[in-house]
C-alpha cells in the first residue's frame, strides 16, 4: 500500500511505523468490512481501514495539488 502526504513523497506501509487510533463507525459500516474480511478482500477490519485512508489522501492529494503528483516508486 502506498500514499502521498503533503509533502509529494510517496511512501508504503513498510516505510512508516503504525500508531494506534479509535474511531467510532456505524455497525452496518462495520458489517460490511467483516464481510470483506470473511470473503479474504482484506486480512483485517485495520487493513481495509487503513487502505481506505490512503486512498483518500491520494485522492485528496490529486484534487488539491497544482502540480501532477510524482511517480510512484515501485514497491518490491
Amino acid at each position: 500500500m502506498q500514499f502521498i502526504p503533503s509533502s509529494g513523497e510517496i511512501m508504503t506501509l513498510d516505510d512508516m511505523s503504525l500508531e494506534k487510533t479509535c474511531i467510532n463507525l456505524p455497525k452496518g459500516y462495520l458489517k460490511f468490512l467483516d464481510r470483506l474480511v470473511e470473503k479474504g478482500i482484506f486480512s483485517s477490519r485495520s487493513e481495509a481501514i487503513r487502505q481506505a485512508v490512503a486512498h483518500f489522501i491520494k485522492s485528496y492529494y490529486y484534487k488539491t495539488s497544482r502540480s501532477k503528483p510524482p511517480k510512484p516508486k515501485m514497491i518490491a
